[in-house]
This record gives structure tokens, sequence and C-alpha cells, in this order.
């Protein structure tokens, strides 16, 4: 079989293959069928959606995907668990994930440097996103001495001034305004997925379903959040071990310390996903 390319360079996209199968909203992250076969030179692959290159010291070899059809029984192959996130690579049958990420937003708010964990709170500018609570678990984490981070996608939206001052108000009086970043939307959420370790779901409010679990875990990463509404029985079925009693601040606390120490295995959802994307597809035609 023709050998289709091989990934050197500059850590950077080269291609999409095929269509891609995208949610109407800018919170979306993207999901194909399994499209190329990624090969490190240790022998592991495993199938992606896209092509990524990481240097010459992780050279990635990409073949077509009739190649996986021709060599899943080939014993000098390992294959591996195929990522929900392209962005990376395996090492000895190890999943890293790609650092362009956390680079890059580093690069755009150098307040998320440093070397520790970054955790990520999607959602807009209001109380019941559960701000303030992860405010205090990023004043835990950081007075127990480990260098997290925390960035409030989403947070600083027209109209939530008064709010936003209240947040900063807040993490200056904890201390930690020097490791958080409130920040506007943005249209590329699941690279700021990809950057983080840890992804936040803090409503105080029970939601009827909680899109954030599922996206997160699309792109690979764990997920933390109060049991309760949509978002407890998501973690219940995909990720248990991130499900917090509602408003426990100390069971919160510990649980990150526990995901951040032994990050759980990444999440494939195939079905989940997509079921939930062709139903809002669905109803988008019948509205239109």
């Amino acid at each position: 079989m023709r050998r289709f390319h091989t990934a050197l360079g500059l850590s950077s996209f080269l291609a999409i293959a095929g269509a891609s199968l995208l949610m109407p909203t800018i919170s979306s992250a993207q999901t194909v069928d399994s499209t190329y076969v990624a090969c490190n030179r240790d022998g592991d692959c495993w199938r992606v959606h896209k092509m990524y290159a990481y240097g010459e010291e992780r050279p990635i070899t990409y073949y077509k995907s009739d190649w996986y059809d021709a060599h899943q029984r080939d014993e000098h192959i390992h294959w591996r668990a195929d990522p929900a996130d392209d962005r990376g690579y395996y090492v000895e049958g190890e999943w890293h994930p790609d650092p362009g990420a956390r680079a890059e937003a580093v690069a755009r708010y150098p307040e998320l440097g440093g070397s520790g964990p970054l955790l990520l709170l999607p959602g807009r500018g209001t109380r019941l996103k559960g701000h303030a609570d992860a405010l205090r678990l990023l004043a835990g984490l950081r007075g127990g001495g480990v260098d997290a981070r925390l960035w409030m996608v989403g947070a600083r939206q027209a109209g939530r001034d008064a709010y936003i001052d209240e947040l900063e108000r807040e993490a200056a009086r904890l201390g930690i305004a020097n490791a958080l970043v409130l920040s506007e939307p943005t249209t590329d959420i699941a690279r700021a997925y990809a950057a983080s370790d840890l992804v936040l779901q803090l409503s105080r409010k029970p939601e009827a379903f909680g899109r954030t679990v599922l996206e997160a875990l699309s792109v690979g990463r764990p997920v933390m959040g109060w049991a309760h509404g949509g978002v407890g029985e998501l973690l219940a079925r995909w990720q248990p071990h991130g499900a917090v009693s509602p408003f426990d601040e100390e069971a919160l606390l510990h649980r990150a310390h526990v995901l951040m120490a032994q990050p759980p295995p990444a999440v494939t959802m195939p079905d989940g996903l997509r079921a939930m994307q062709q139903a809002t597809l669905a109803l988008y035609e019948q509205l239109a």
C-alpha cells in the first residue's frame, strides 16, 4: 500500500479530509469518520481524522484509511485506541496531547503560563455558571503549592462589566489575580479544551443537558463538575470520577488533585456525541 504522507516540521495543521459534522454553534467540537492511519517509528498506530506534524523528533507517518484494513492483524504493529483529539501522538503506548495548544494560549494570555495545570471553565458571564466556585478552587490549589492557572473563556461579555469587576475583586482578595484570565467567547473552543488539563462545569443551577461535558471529553480532556442535572447524568455515564456532590468545595478540591495526578483515560463516545449532533440538526431543520 502506498504511503500517503510523512508529517515533519513545525507543529501545524496539514490537511482536513472529508466532510465534518459540526454543531451549529461556536462552541462545537468536530467529529468525522476516521480517515487516516497515523504511525510512529516505534510501531504504534492509531486512526485519526486530520494530519498534524510535531517536528523531526516526533515524526508521524500517515497512511490512507484502507491501510488499516490491510494491516490491522499485522503482528509488528501495536494498534492503539483512537484518540478523541487528533492533536497528539503515542509514545510507548501512552498518549501525549500536543503541547502546542497550551503554548498558543500562553502566547495570547501570559497569565496562563507556568509548569502547573491549566483549568478551563467555559461559559457566559453569569454567576449561575459557578465562576466564584472556580475561583475558590484555584485558591485552594495554589494555597496547597500547585501552580494551577484558570481560564474562564466566554465570561467577558458586553453588558457584564459589573460582574467581571466583582470576579476580579474576589480574585485579588484570594491572591490569585495573576493566575486568572477572564476572556471573551472564542470561535475555537476545541483548541481551548486541548490547551487545558482539567475542564470545569460548575453551574449552580442544574442544566438540562450540559453540552460542555461532551465537548471536553470529545477532545480528550477530563471534566469535573457538580453532579446534578444533565451534567451529573453525563458524568455518571462517561466519566464518573469527575462528578462531585453539589457545592461540596472540600470534595471538589480533593477531586481536582486526584484527576490532575491521575487523569482518566480518554473517552471515546461516538454514539452519544453523534446522537446529540443529529438531534440538534434535526431540531434546527424543524424550526427553519
